[in-house]
C-alpha cells in the first residue's frame, strides 16, 4: 500500500468514536469482550416492555491496520420480548456458533446481557498473526426495517464458516471508509458505530 494511502486509512480510522476493549486468546479463537451501555435506550426499554419484540444486528469487523477491507466479520443477532402471559423476559441469540435462548425475571436482567459482549470470537488465531497490529470496528443496529437487510444476514449467519469470510454488496461488506467514515443512511431506529485501540499478539511465549 502506497504511503499516502496508508495515512490516509489511519486518519480516516481515527474519526471513528474509539472505545476500550479487551482481548484475549480462548481456546483457537481470538476473543473480545466490551459493554454497550448507551445501546438499552428508553425507546427501546419501551419497546420491550409493552411485549414487542425488538432485534438488534451486530457486525464486528477485524482489521489490519493501514488496510480499507477487513479480514473477517462475525455476525450476531439479538431478538429480545417481554412474554405478558408468563412474565419473563425471553432473549434468542444467533450467531456462526448457533442459537443460545436466555429467561429473564427482570427486564434489567434481559438488557444487561444484551448490552455486554463477554469472549465473543473475532477469528481463529492462525488468522492473526503475532506483532502486526490489528483493530476492530463494529456496527449495532436496532430494529433494523429493511426485510432485504435481515435476509441478508439470515444467509450470512447459515452459512458455515461465514465469521472467516468476506463475501458481498457493498453495503454490508463494504470498506472502512463505506462502513464506518461516510455514514451511509441505515435503515434503522438506530444504530451505534465505534472501533477499539489497536492491538497486536504478543510473540509465543518460549
Amino acid at each position: 500500500m502506497r504511503a499516502g494511502v496508508f495515512l490516509l486509512v489511519l486518519l480516516l480510522a481515527d474519526d471513528v468514536p474509539t472505545r476500550p476493549i479487551k482481548f484475549d486468546e480462548r481456546g483457537r479463537f481470538l476473543t473480545m469482550s466490551v459493554s454497550l451501555p448507551e445501546l438499552p435506550d428508553d425507546a427501546l426499554k419501551r419497546r420491550i416492555e409493552s411485549g414487542l419484540e425488538a432485534t438488534i444486528v451486530l457486525r464486528v469487523y477485524l482489521y489490519r491496520e493501514g488496510q480499507t477491507q477487513p479480514l473477517g466479520l462475525t455476525v450476531r443477532t439479538y431478538r429480545v420480548q417481554y412474554d405478558l402471559w408468563d412474565e419473563i423476559y425471553l432473549l434468542r441469540i444467533h450467531d456462526p456458533q448457533g442459537f443460545l435462548n436466555f429467561k429473564f425475571k427482570t427486564q434489567a436482567e434481559a438488557l444487561a446481557k444484551l448490552s455486554t459482549l463477554d469472549g465473543f470470537p473475532l477469528a481463529t488465531l492462525d488468522k492473526v498473526p503475532r506483532n502486526v497490529r490489528h483493530f476492530v470496528a463494529v456496527i449495532v443496529e436496532v430494529n433494523p426495517v429493511s426485510p432485504e437487510h435481515l435476509a441478508e444476514v439470515r444467509r450470512w449467519l447459515s452459512r458455515p464458516g461465514s465469521s472467516e469470510r468476506i463475501t458481498g454488496g457493498e453495503t454490508f461488506f463494504g470498506s472502512f471508509v463505506s462502513l464506518f467514515v461516510n455514514n451511509k443512511v441505515t435503515e434503522a431506529e438506530r444504530v451505534l458505530k465505534f472501533r477499539s485501540q489497536s492491538f497486536s499478539r504478543p510473540e509465543a511465549p518460549k
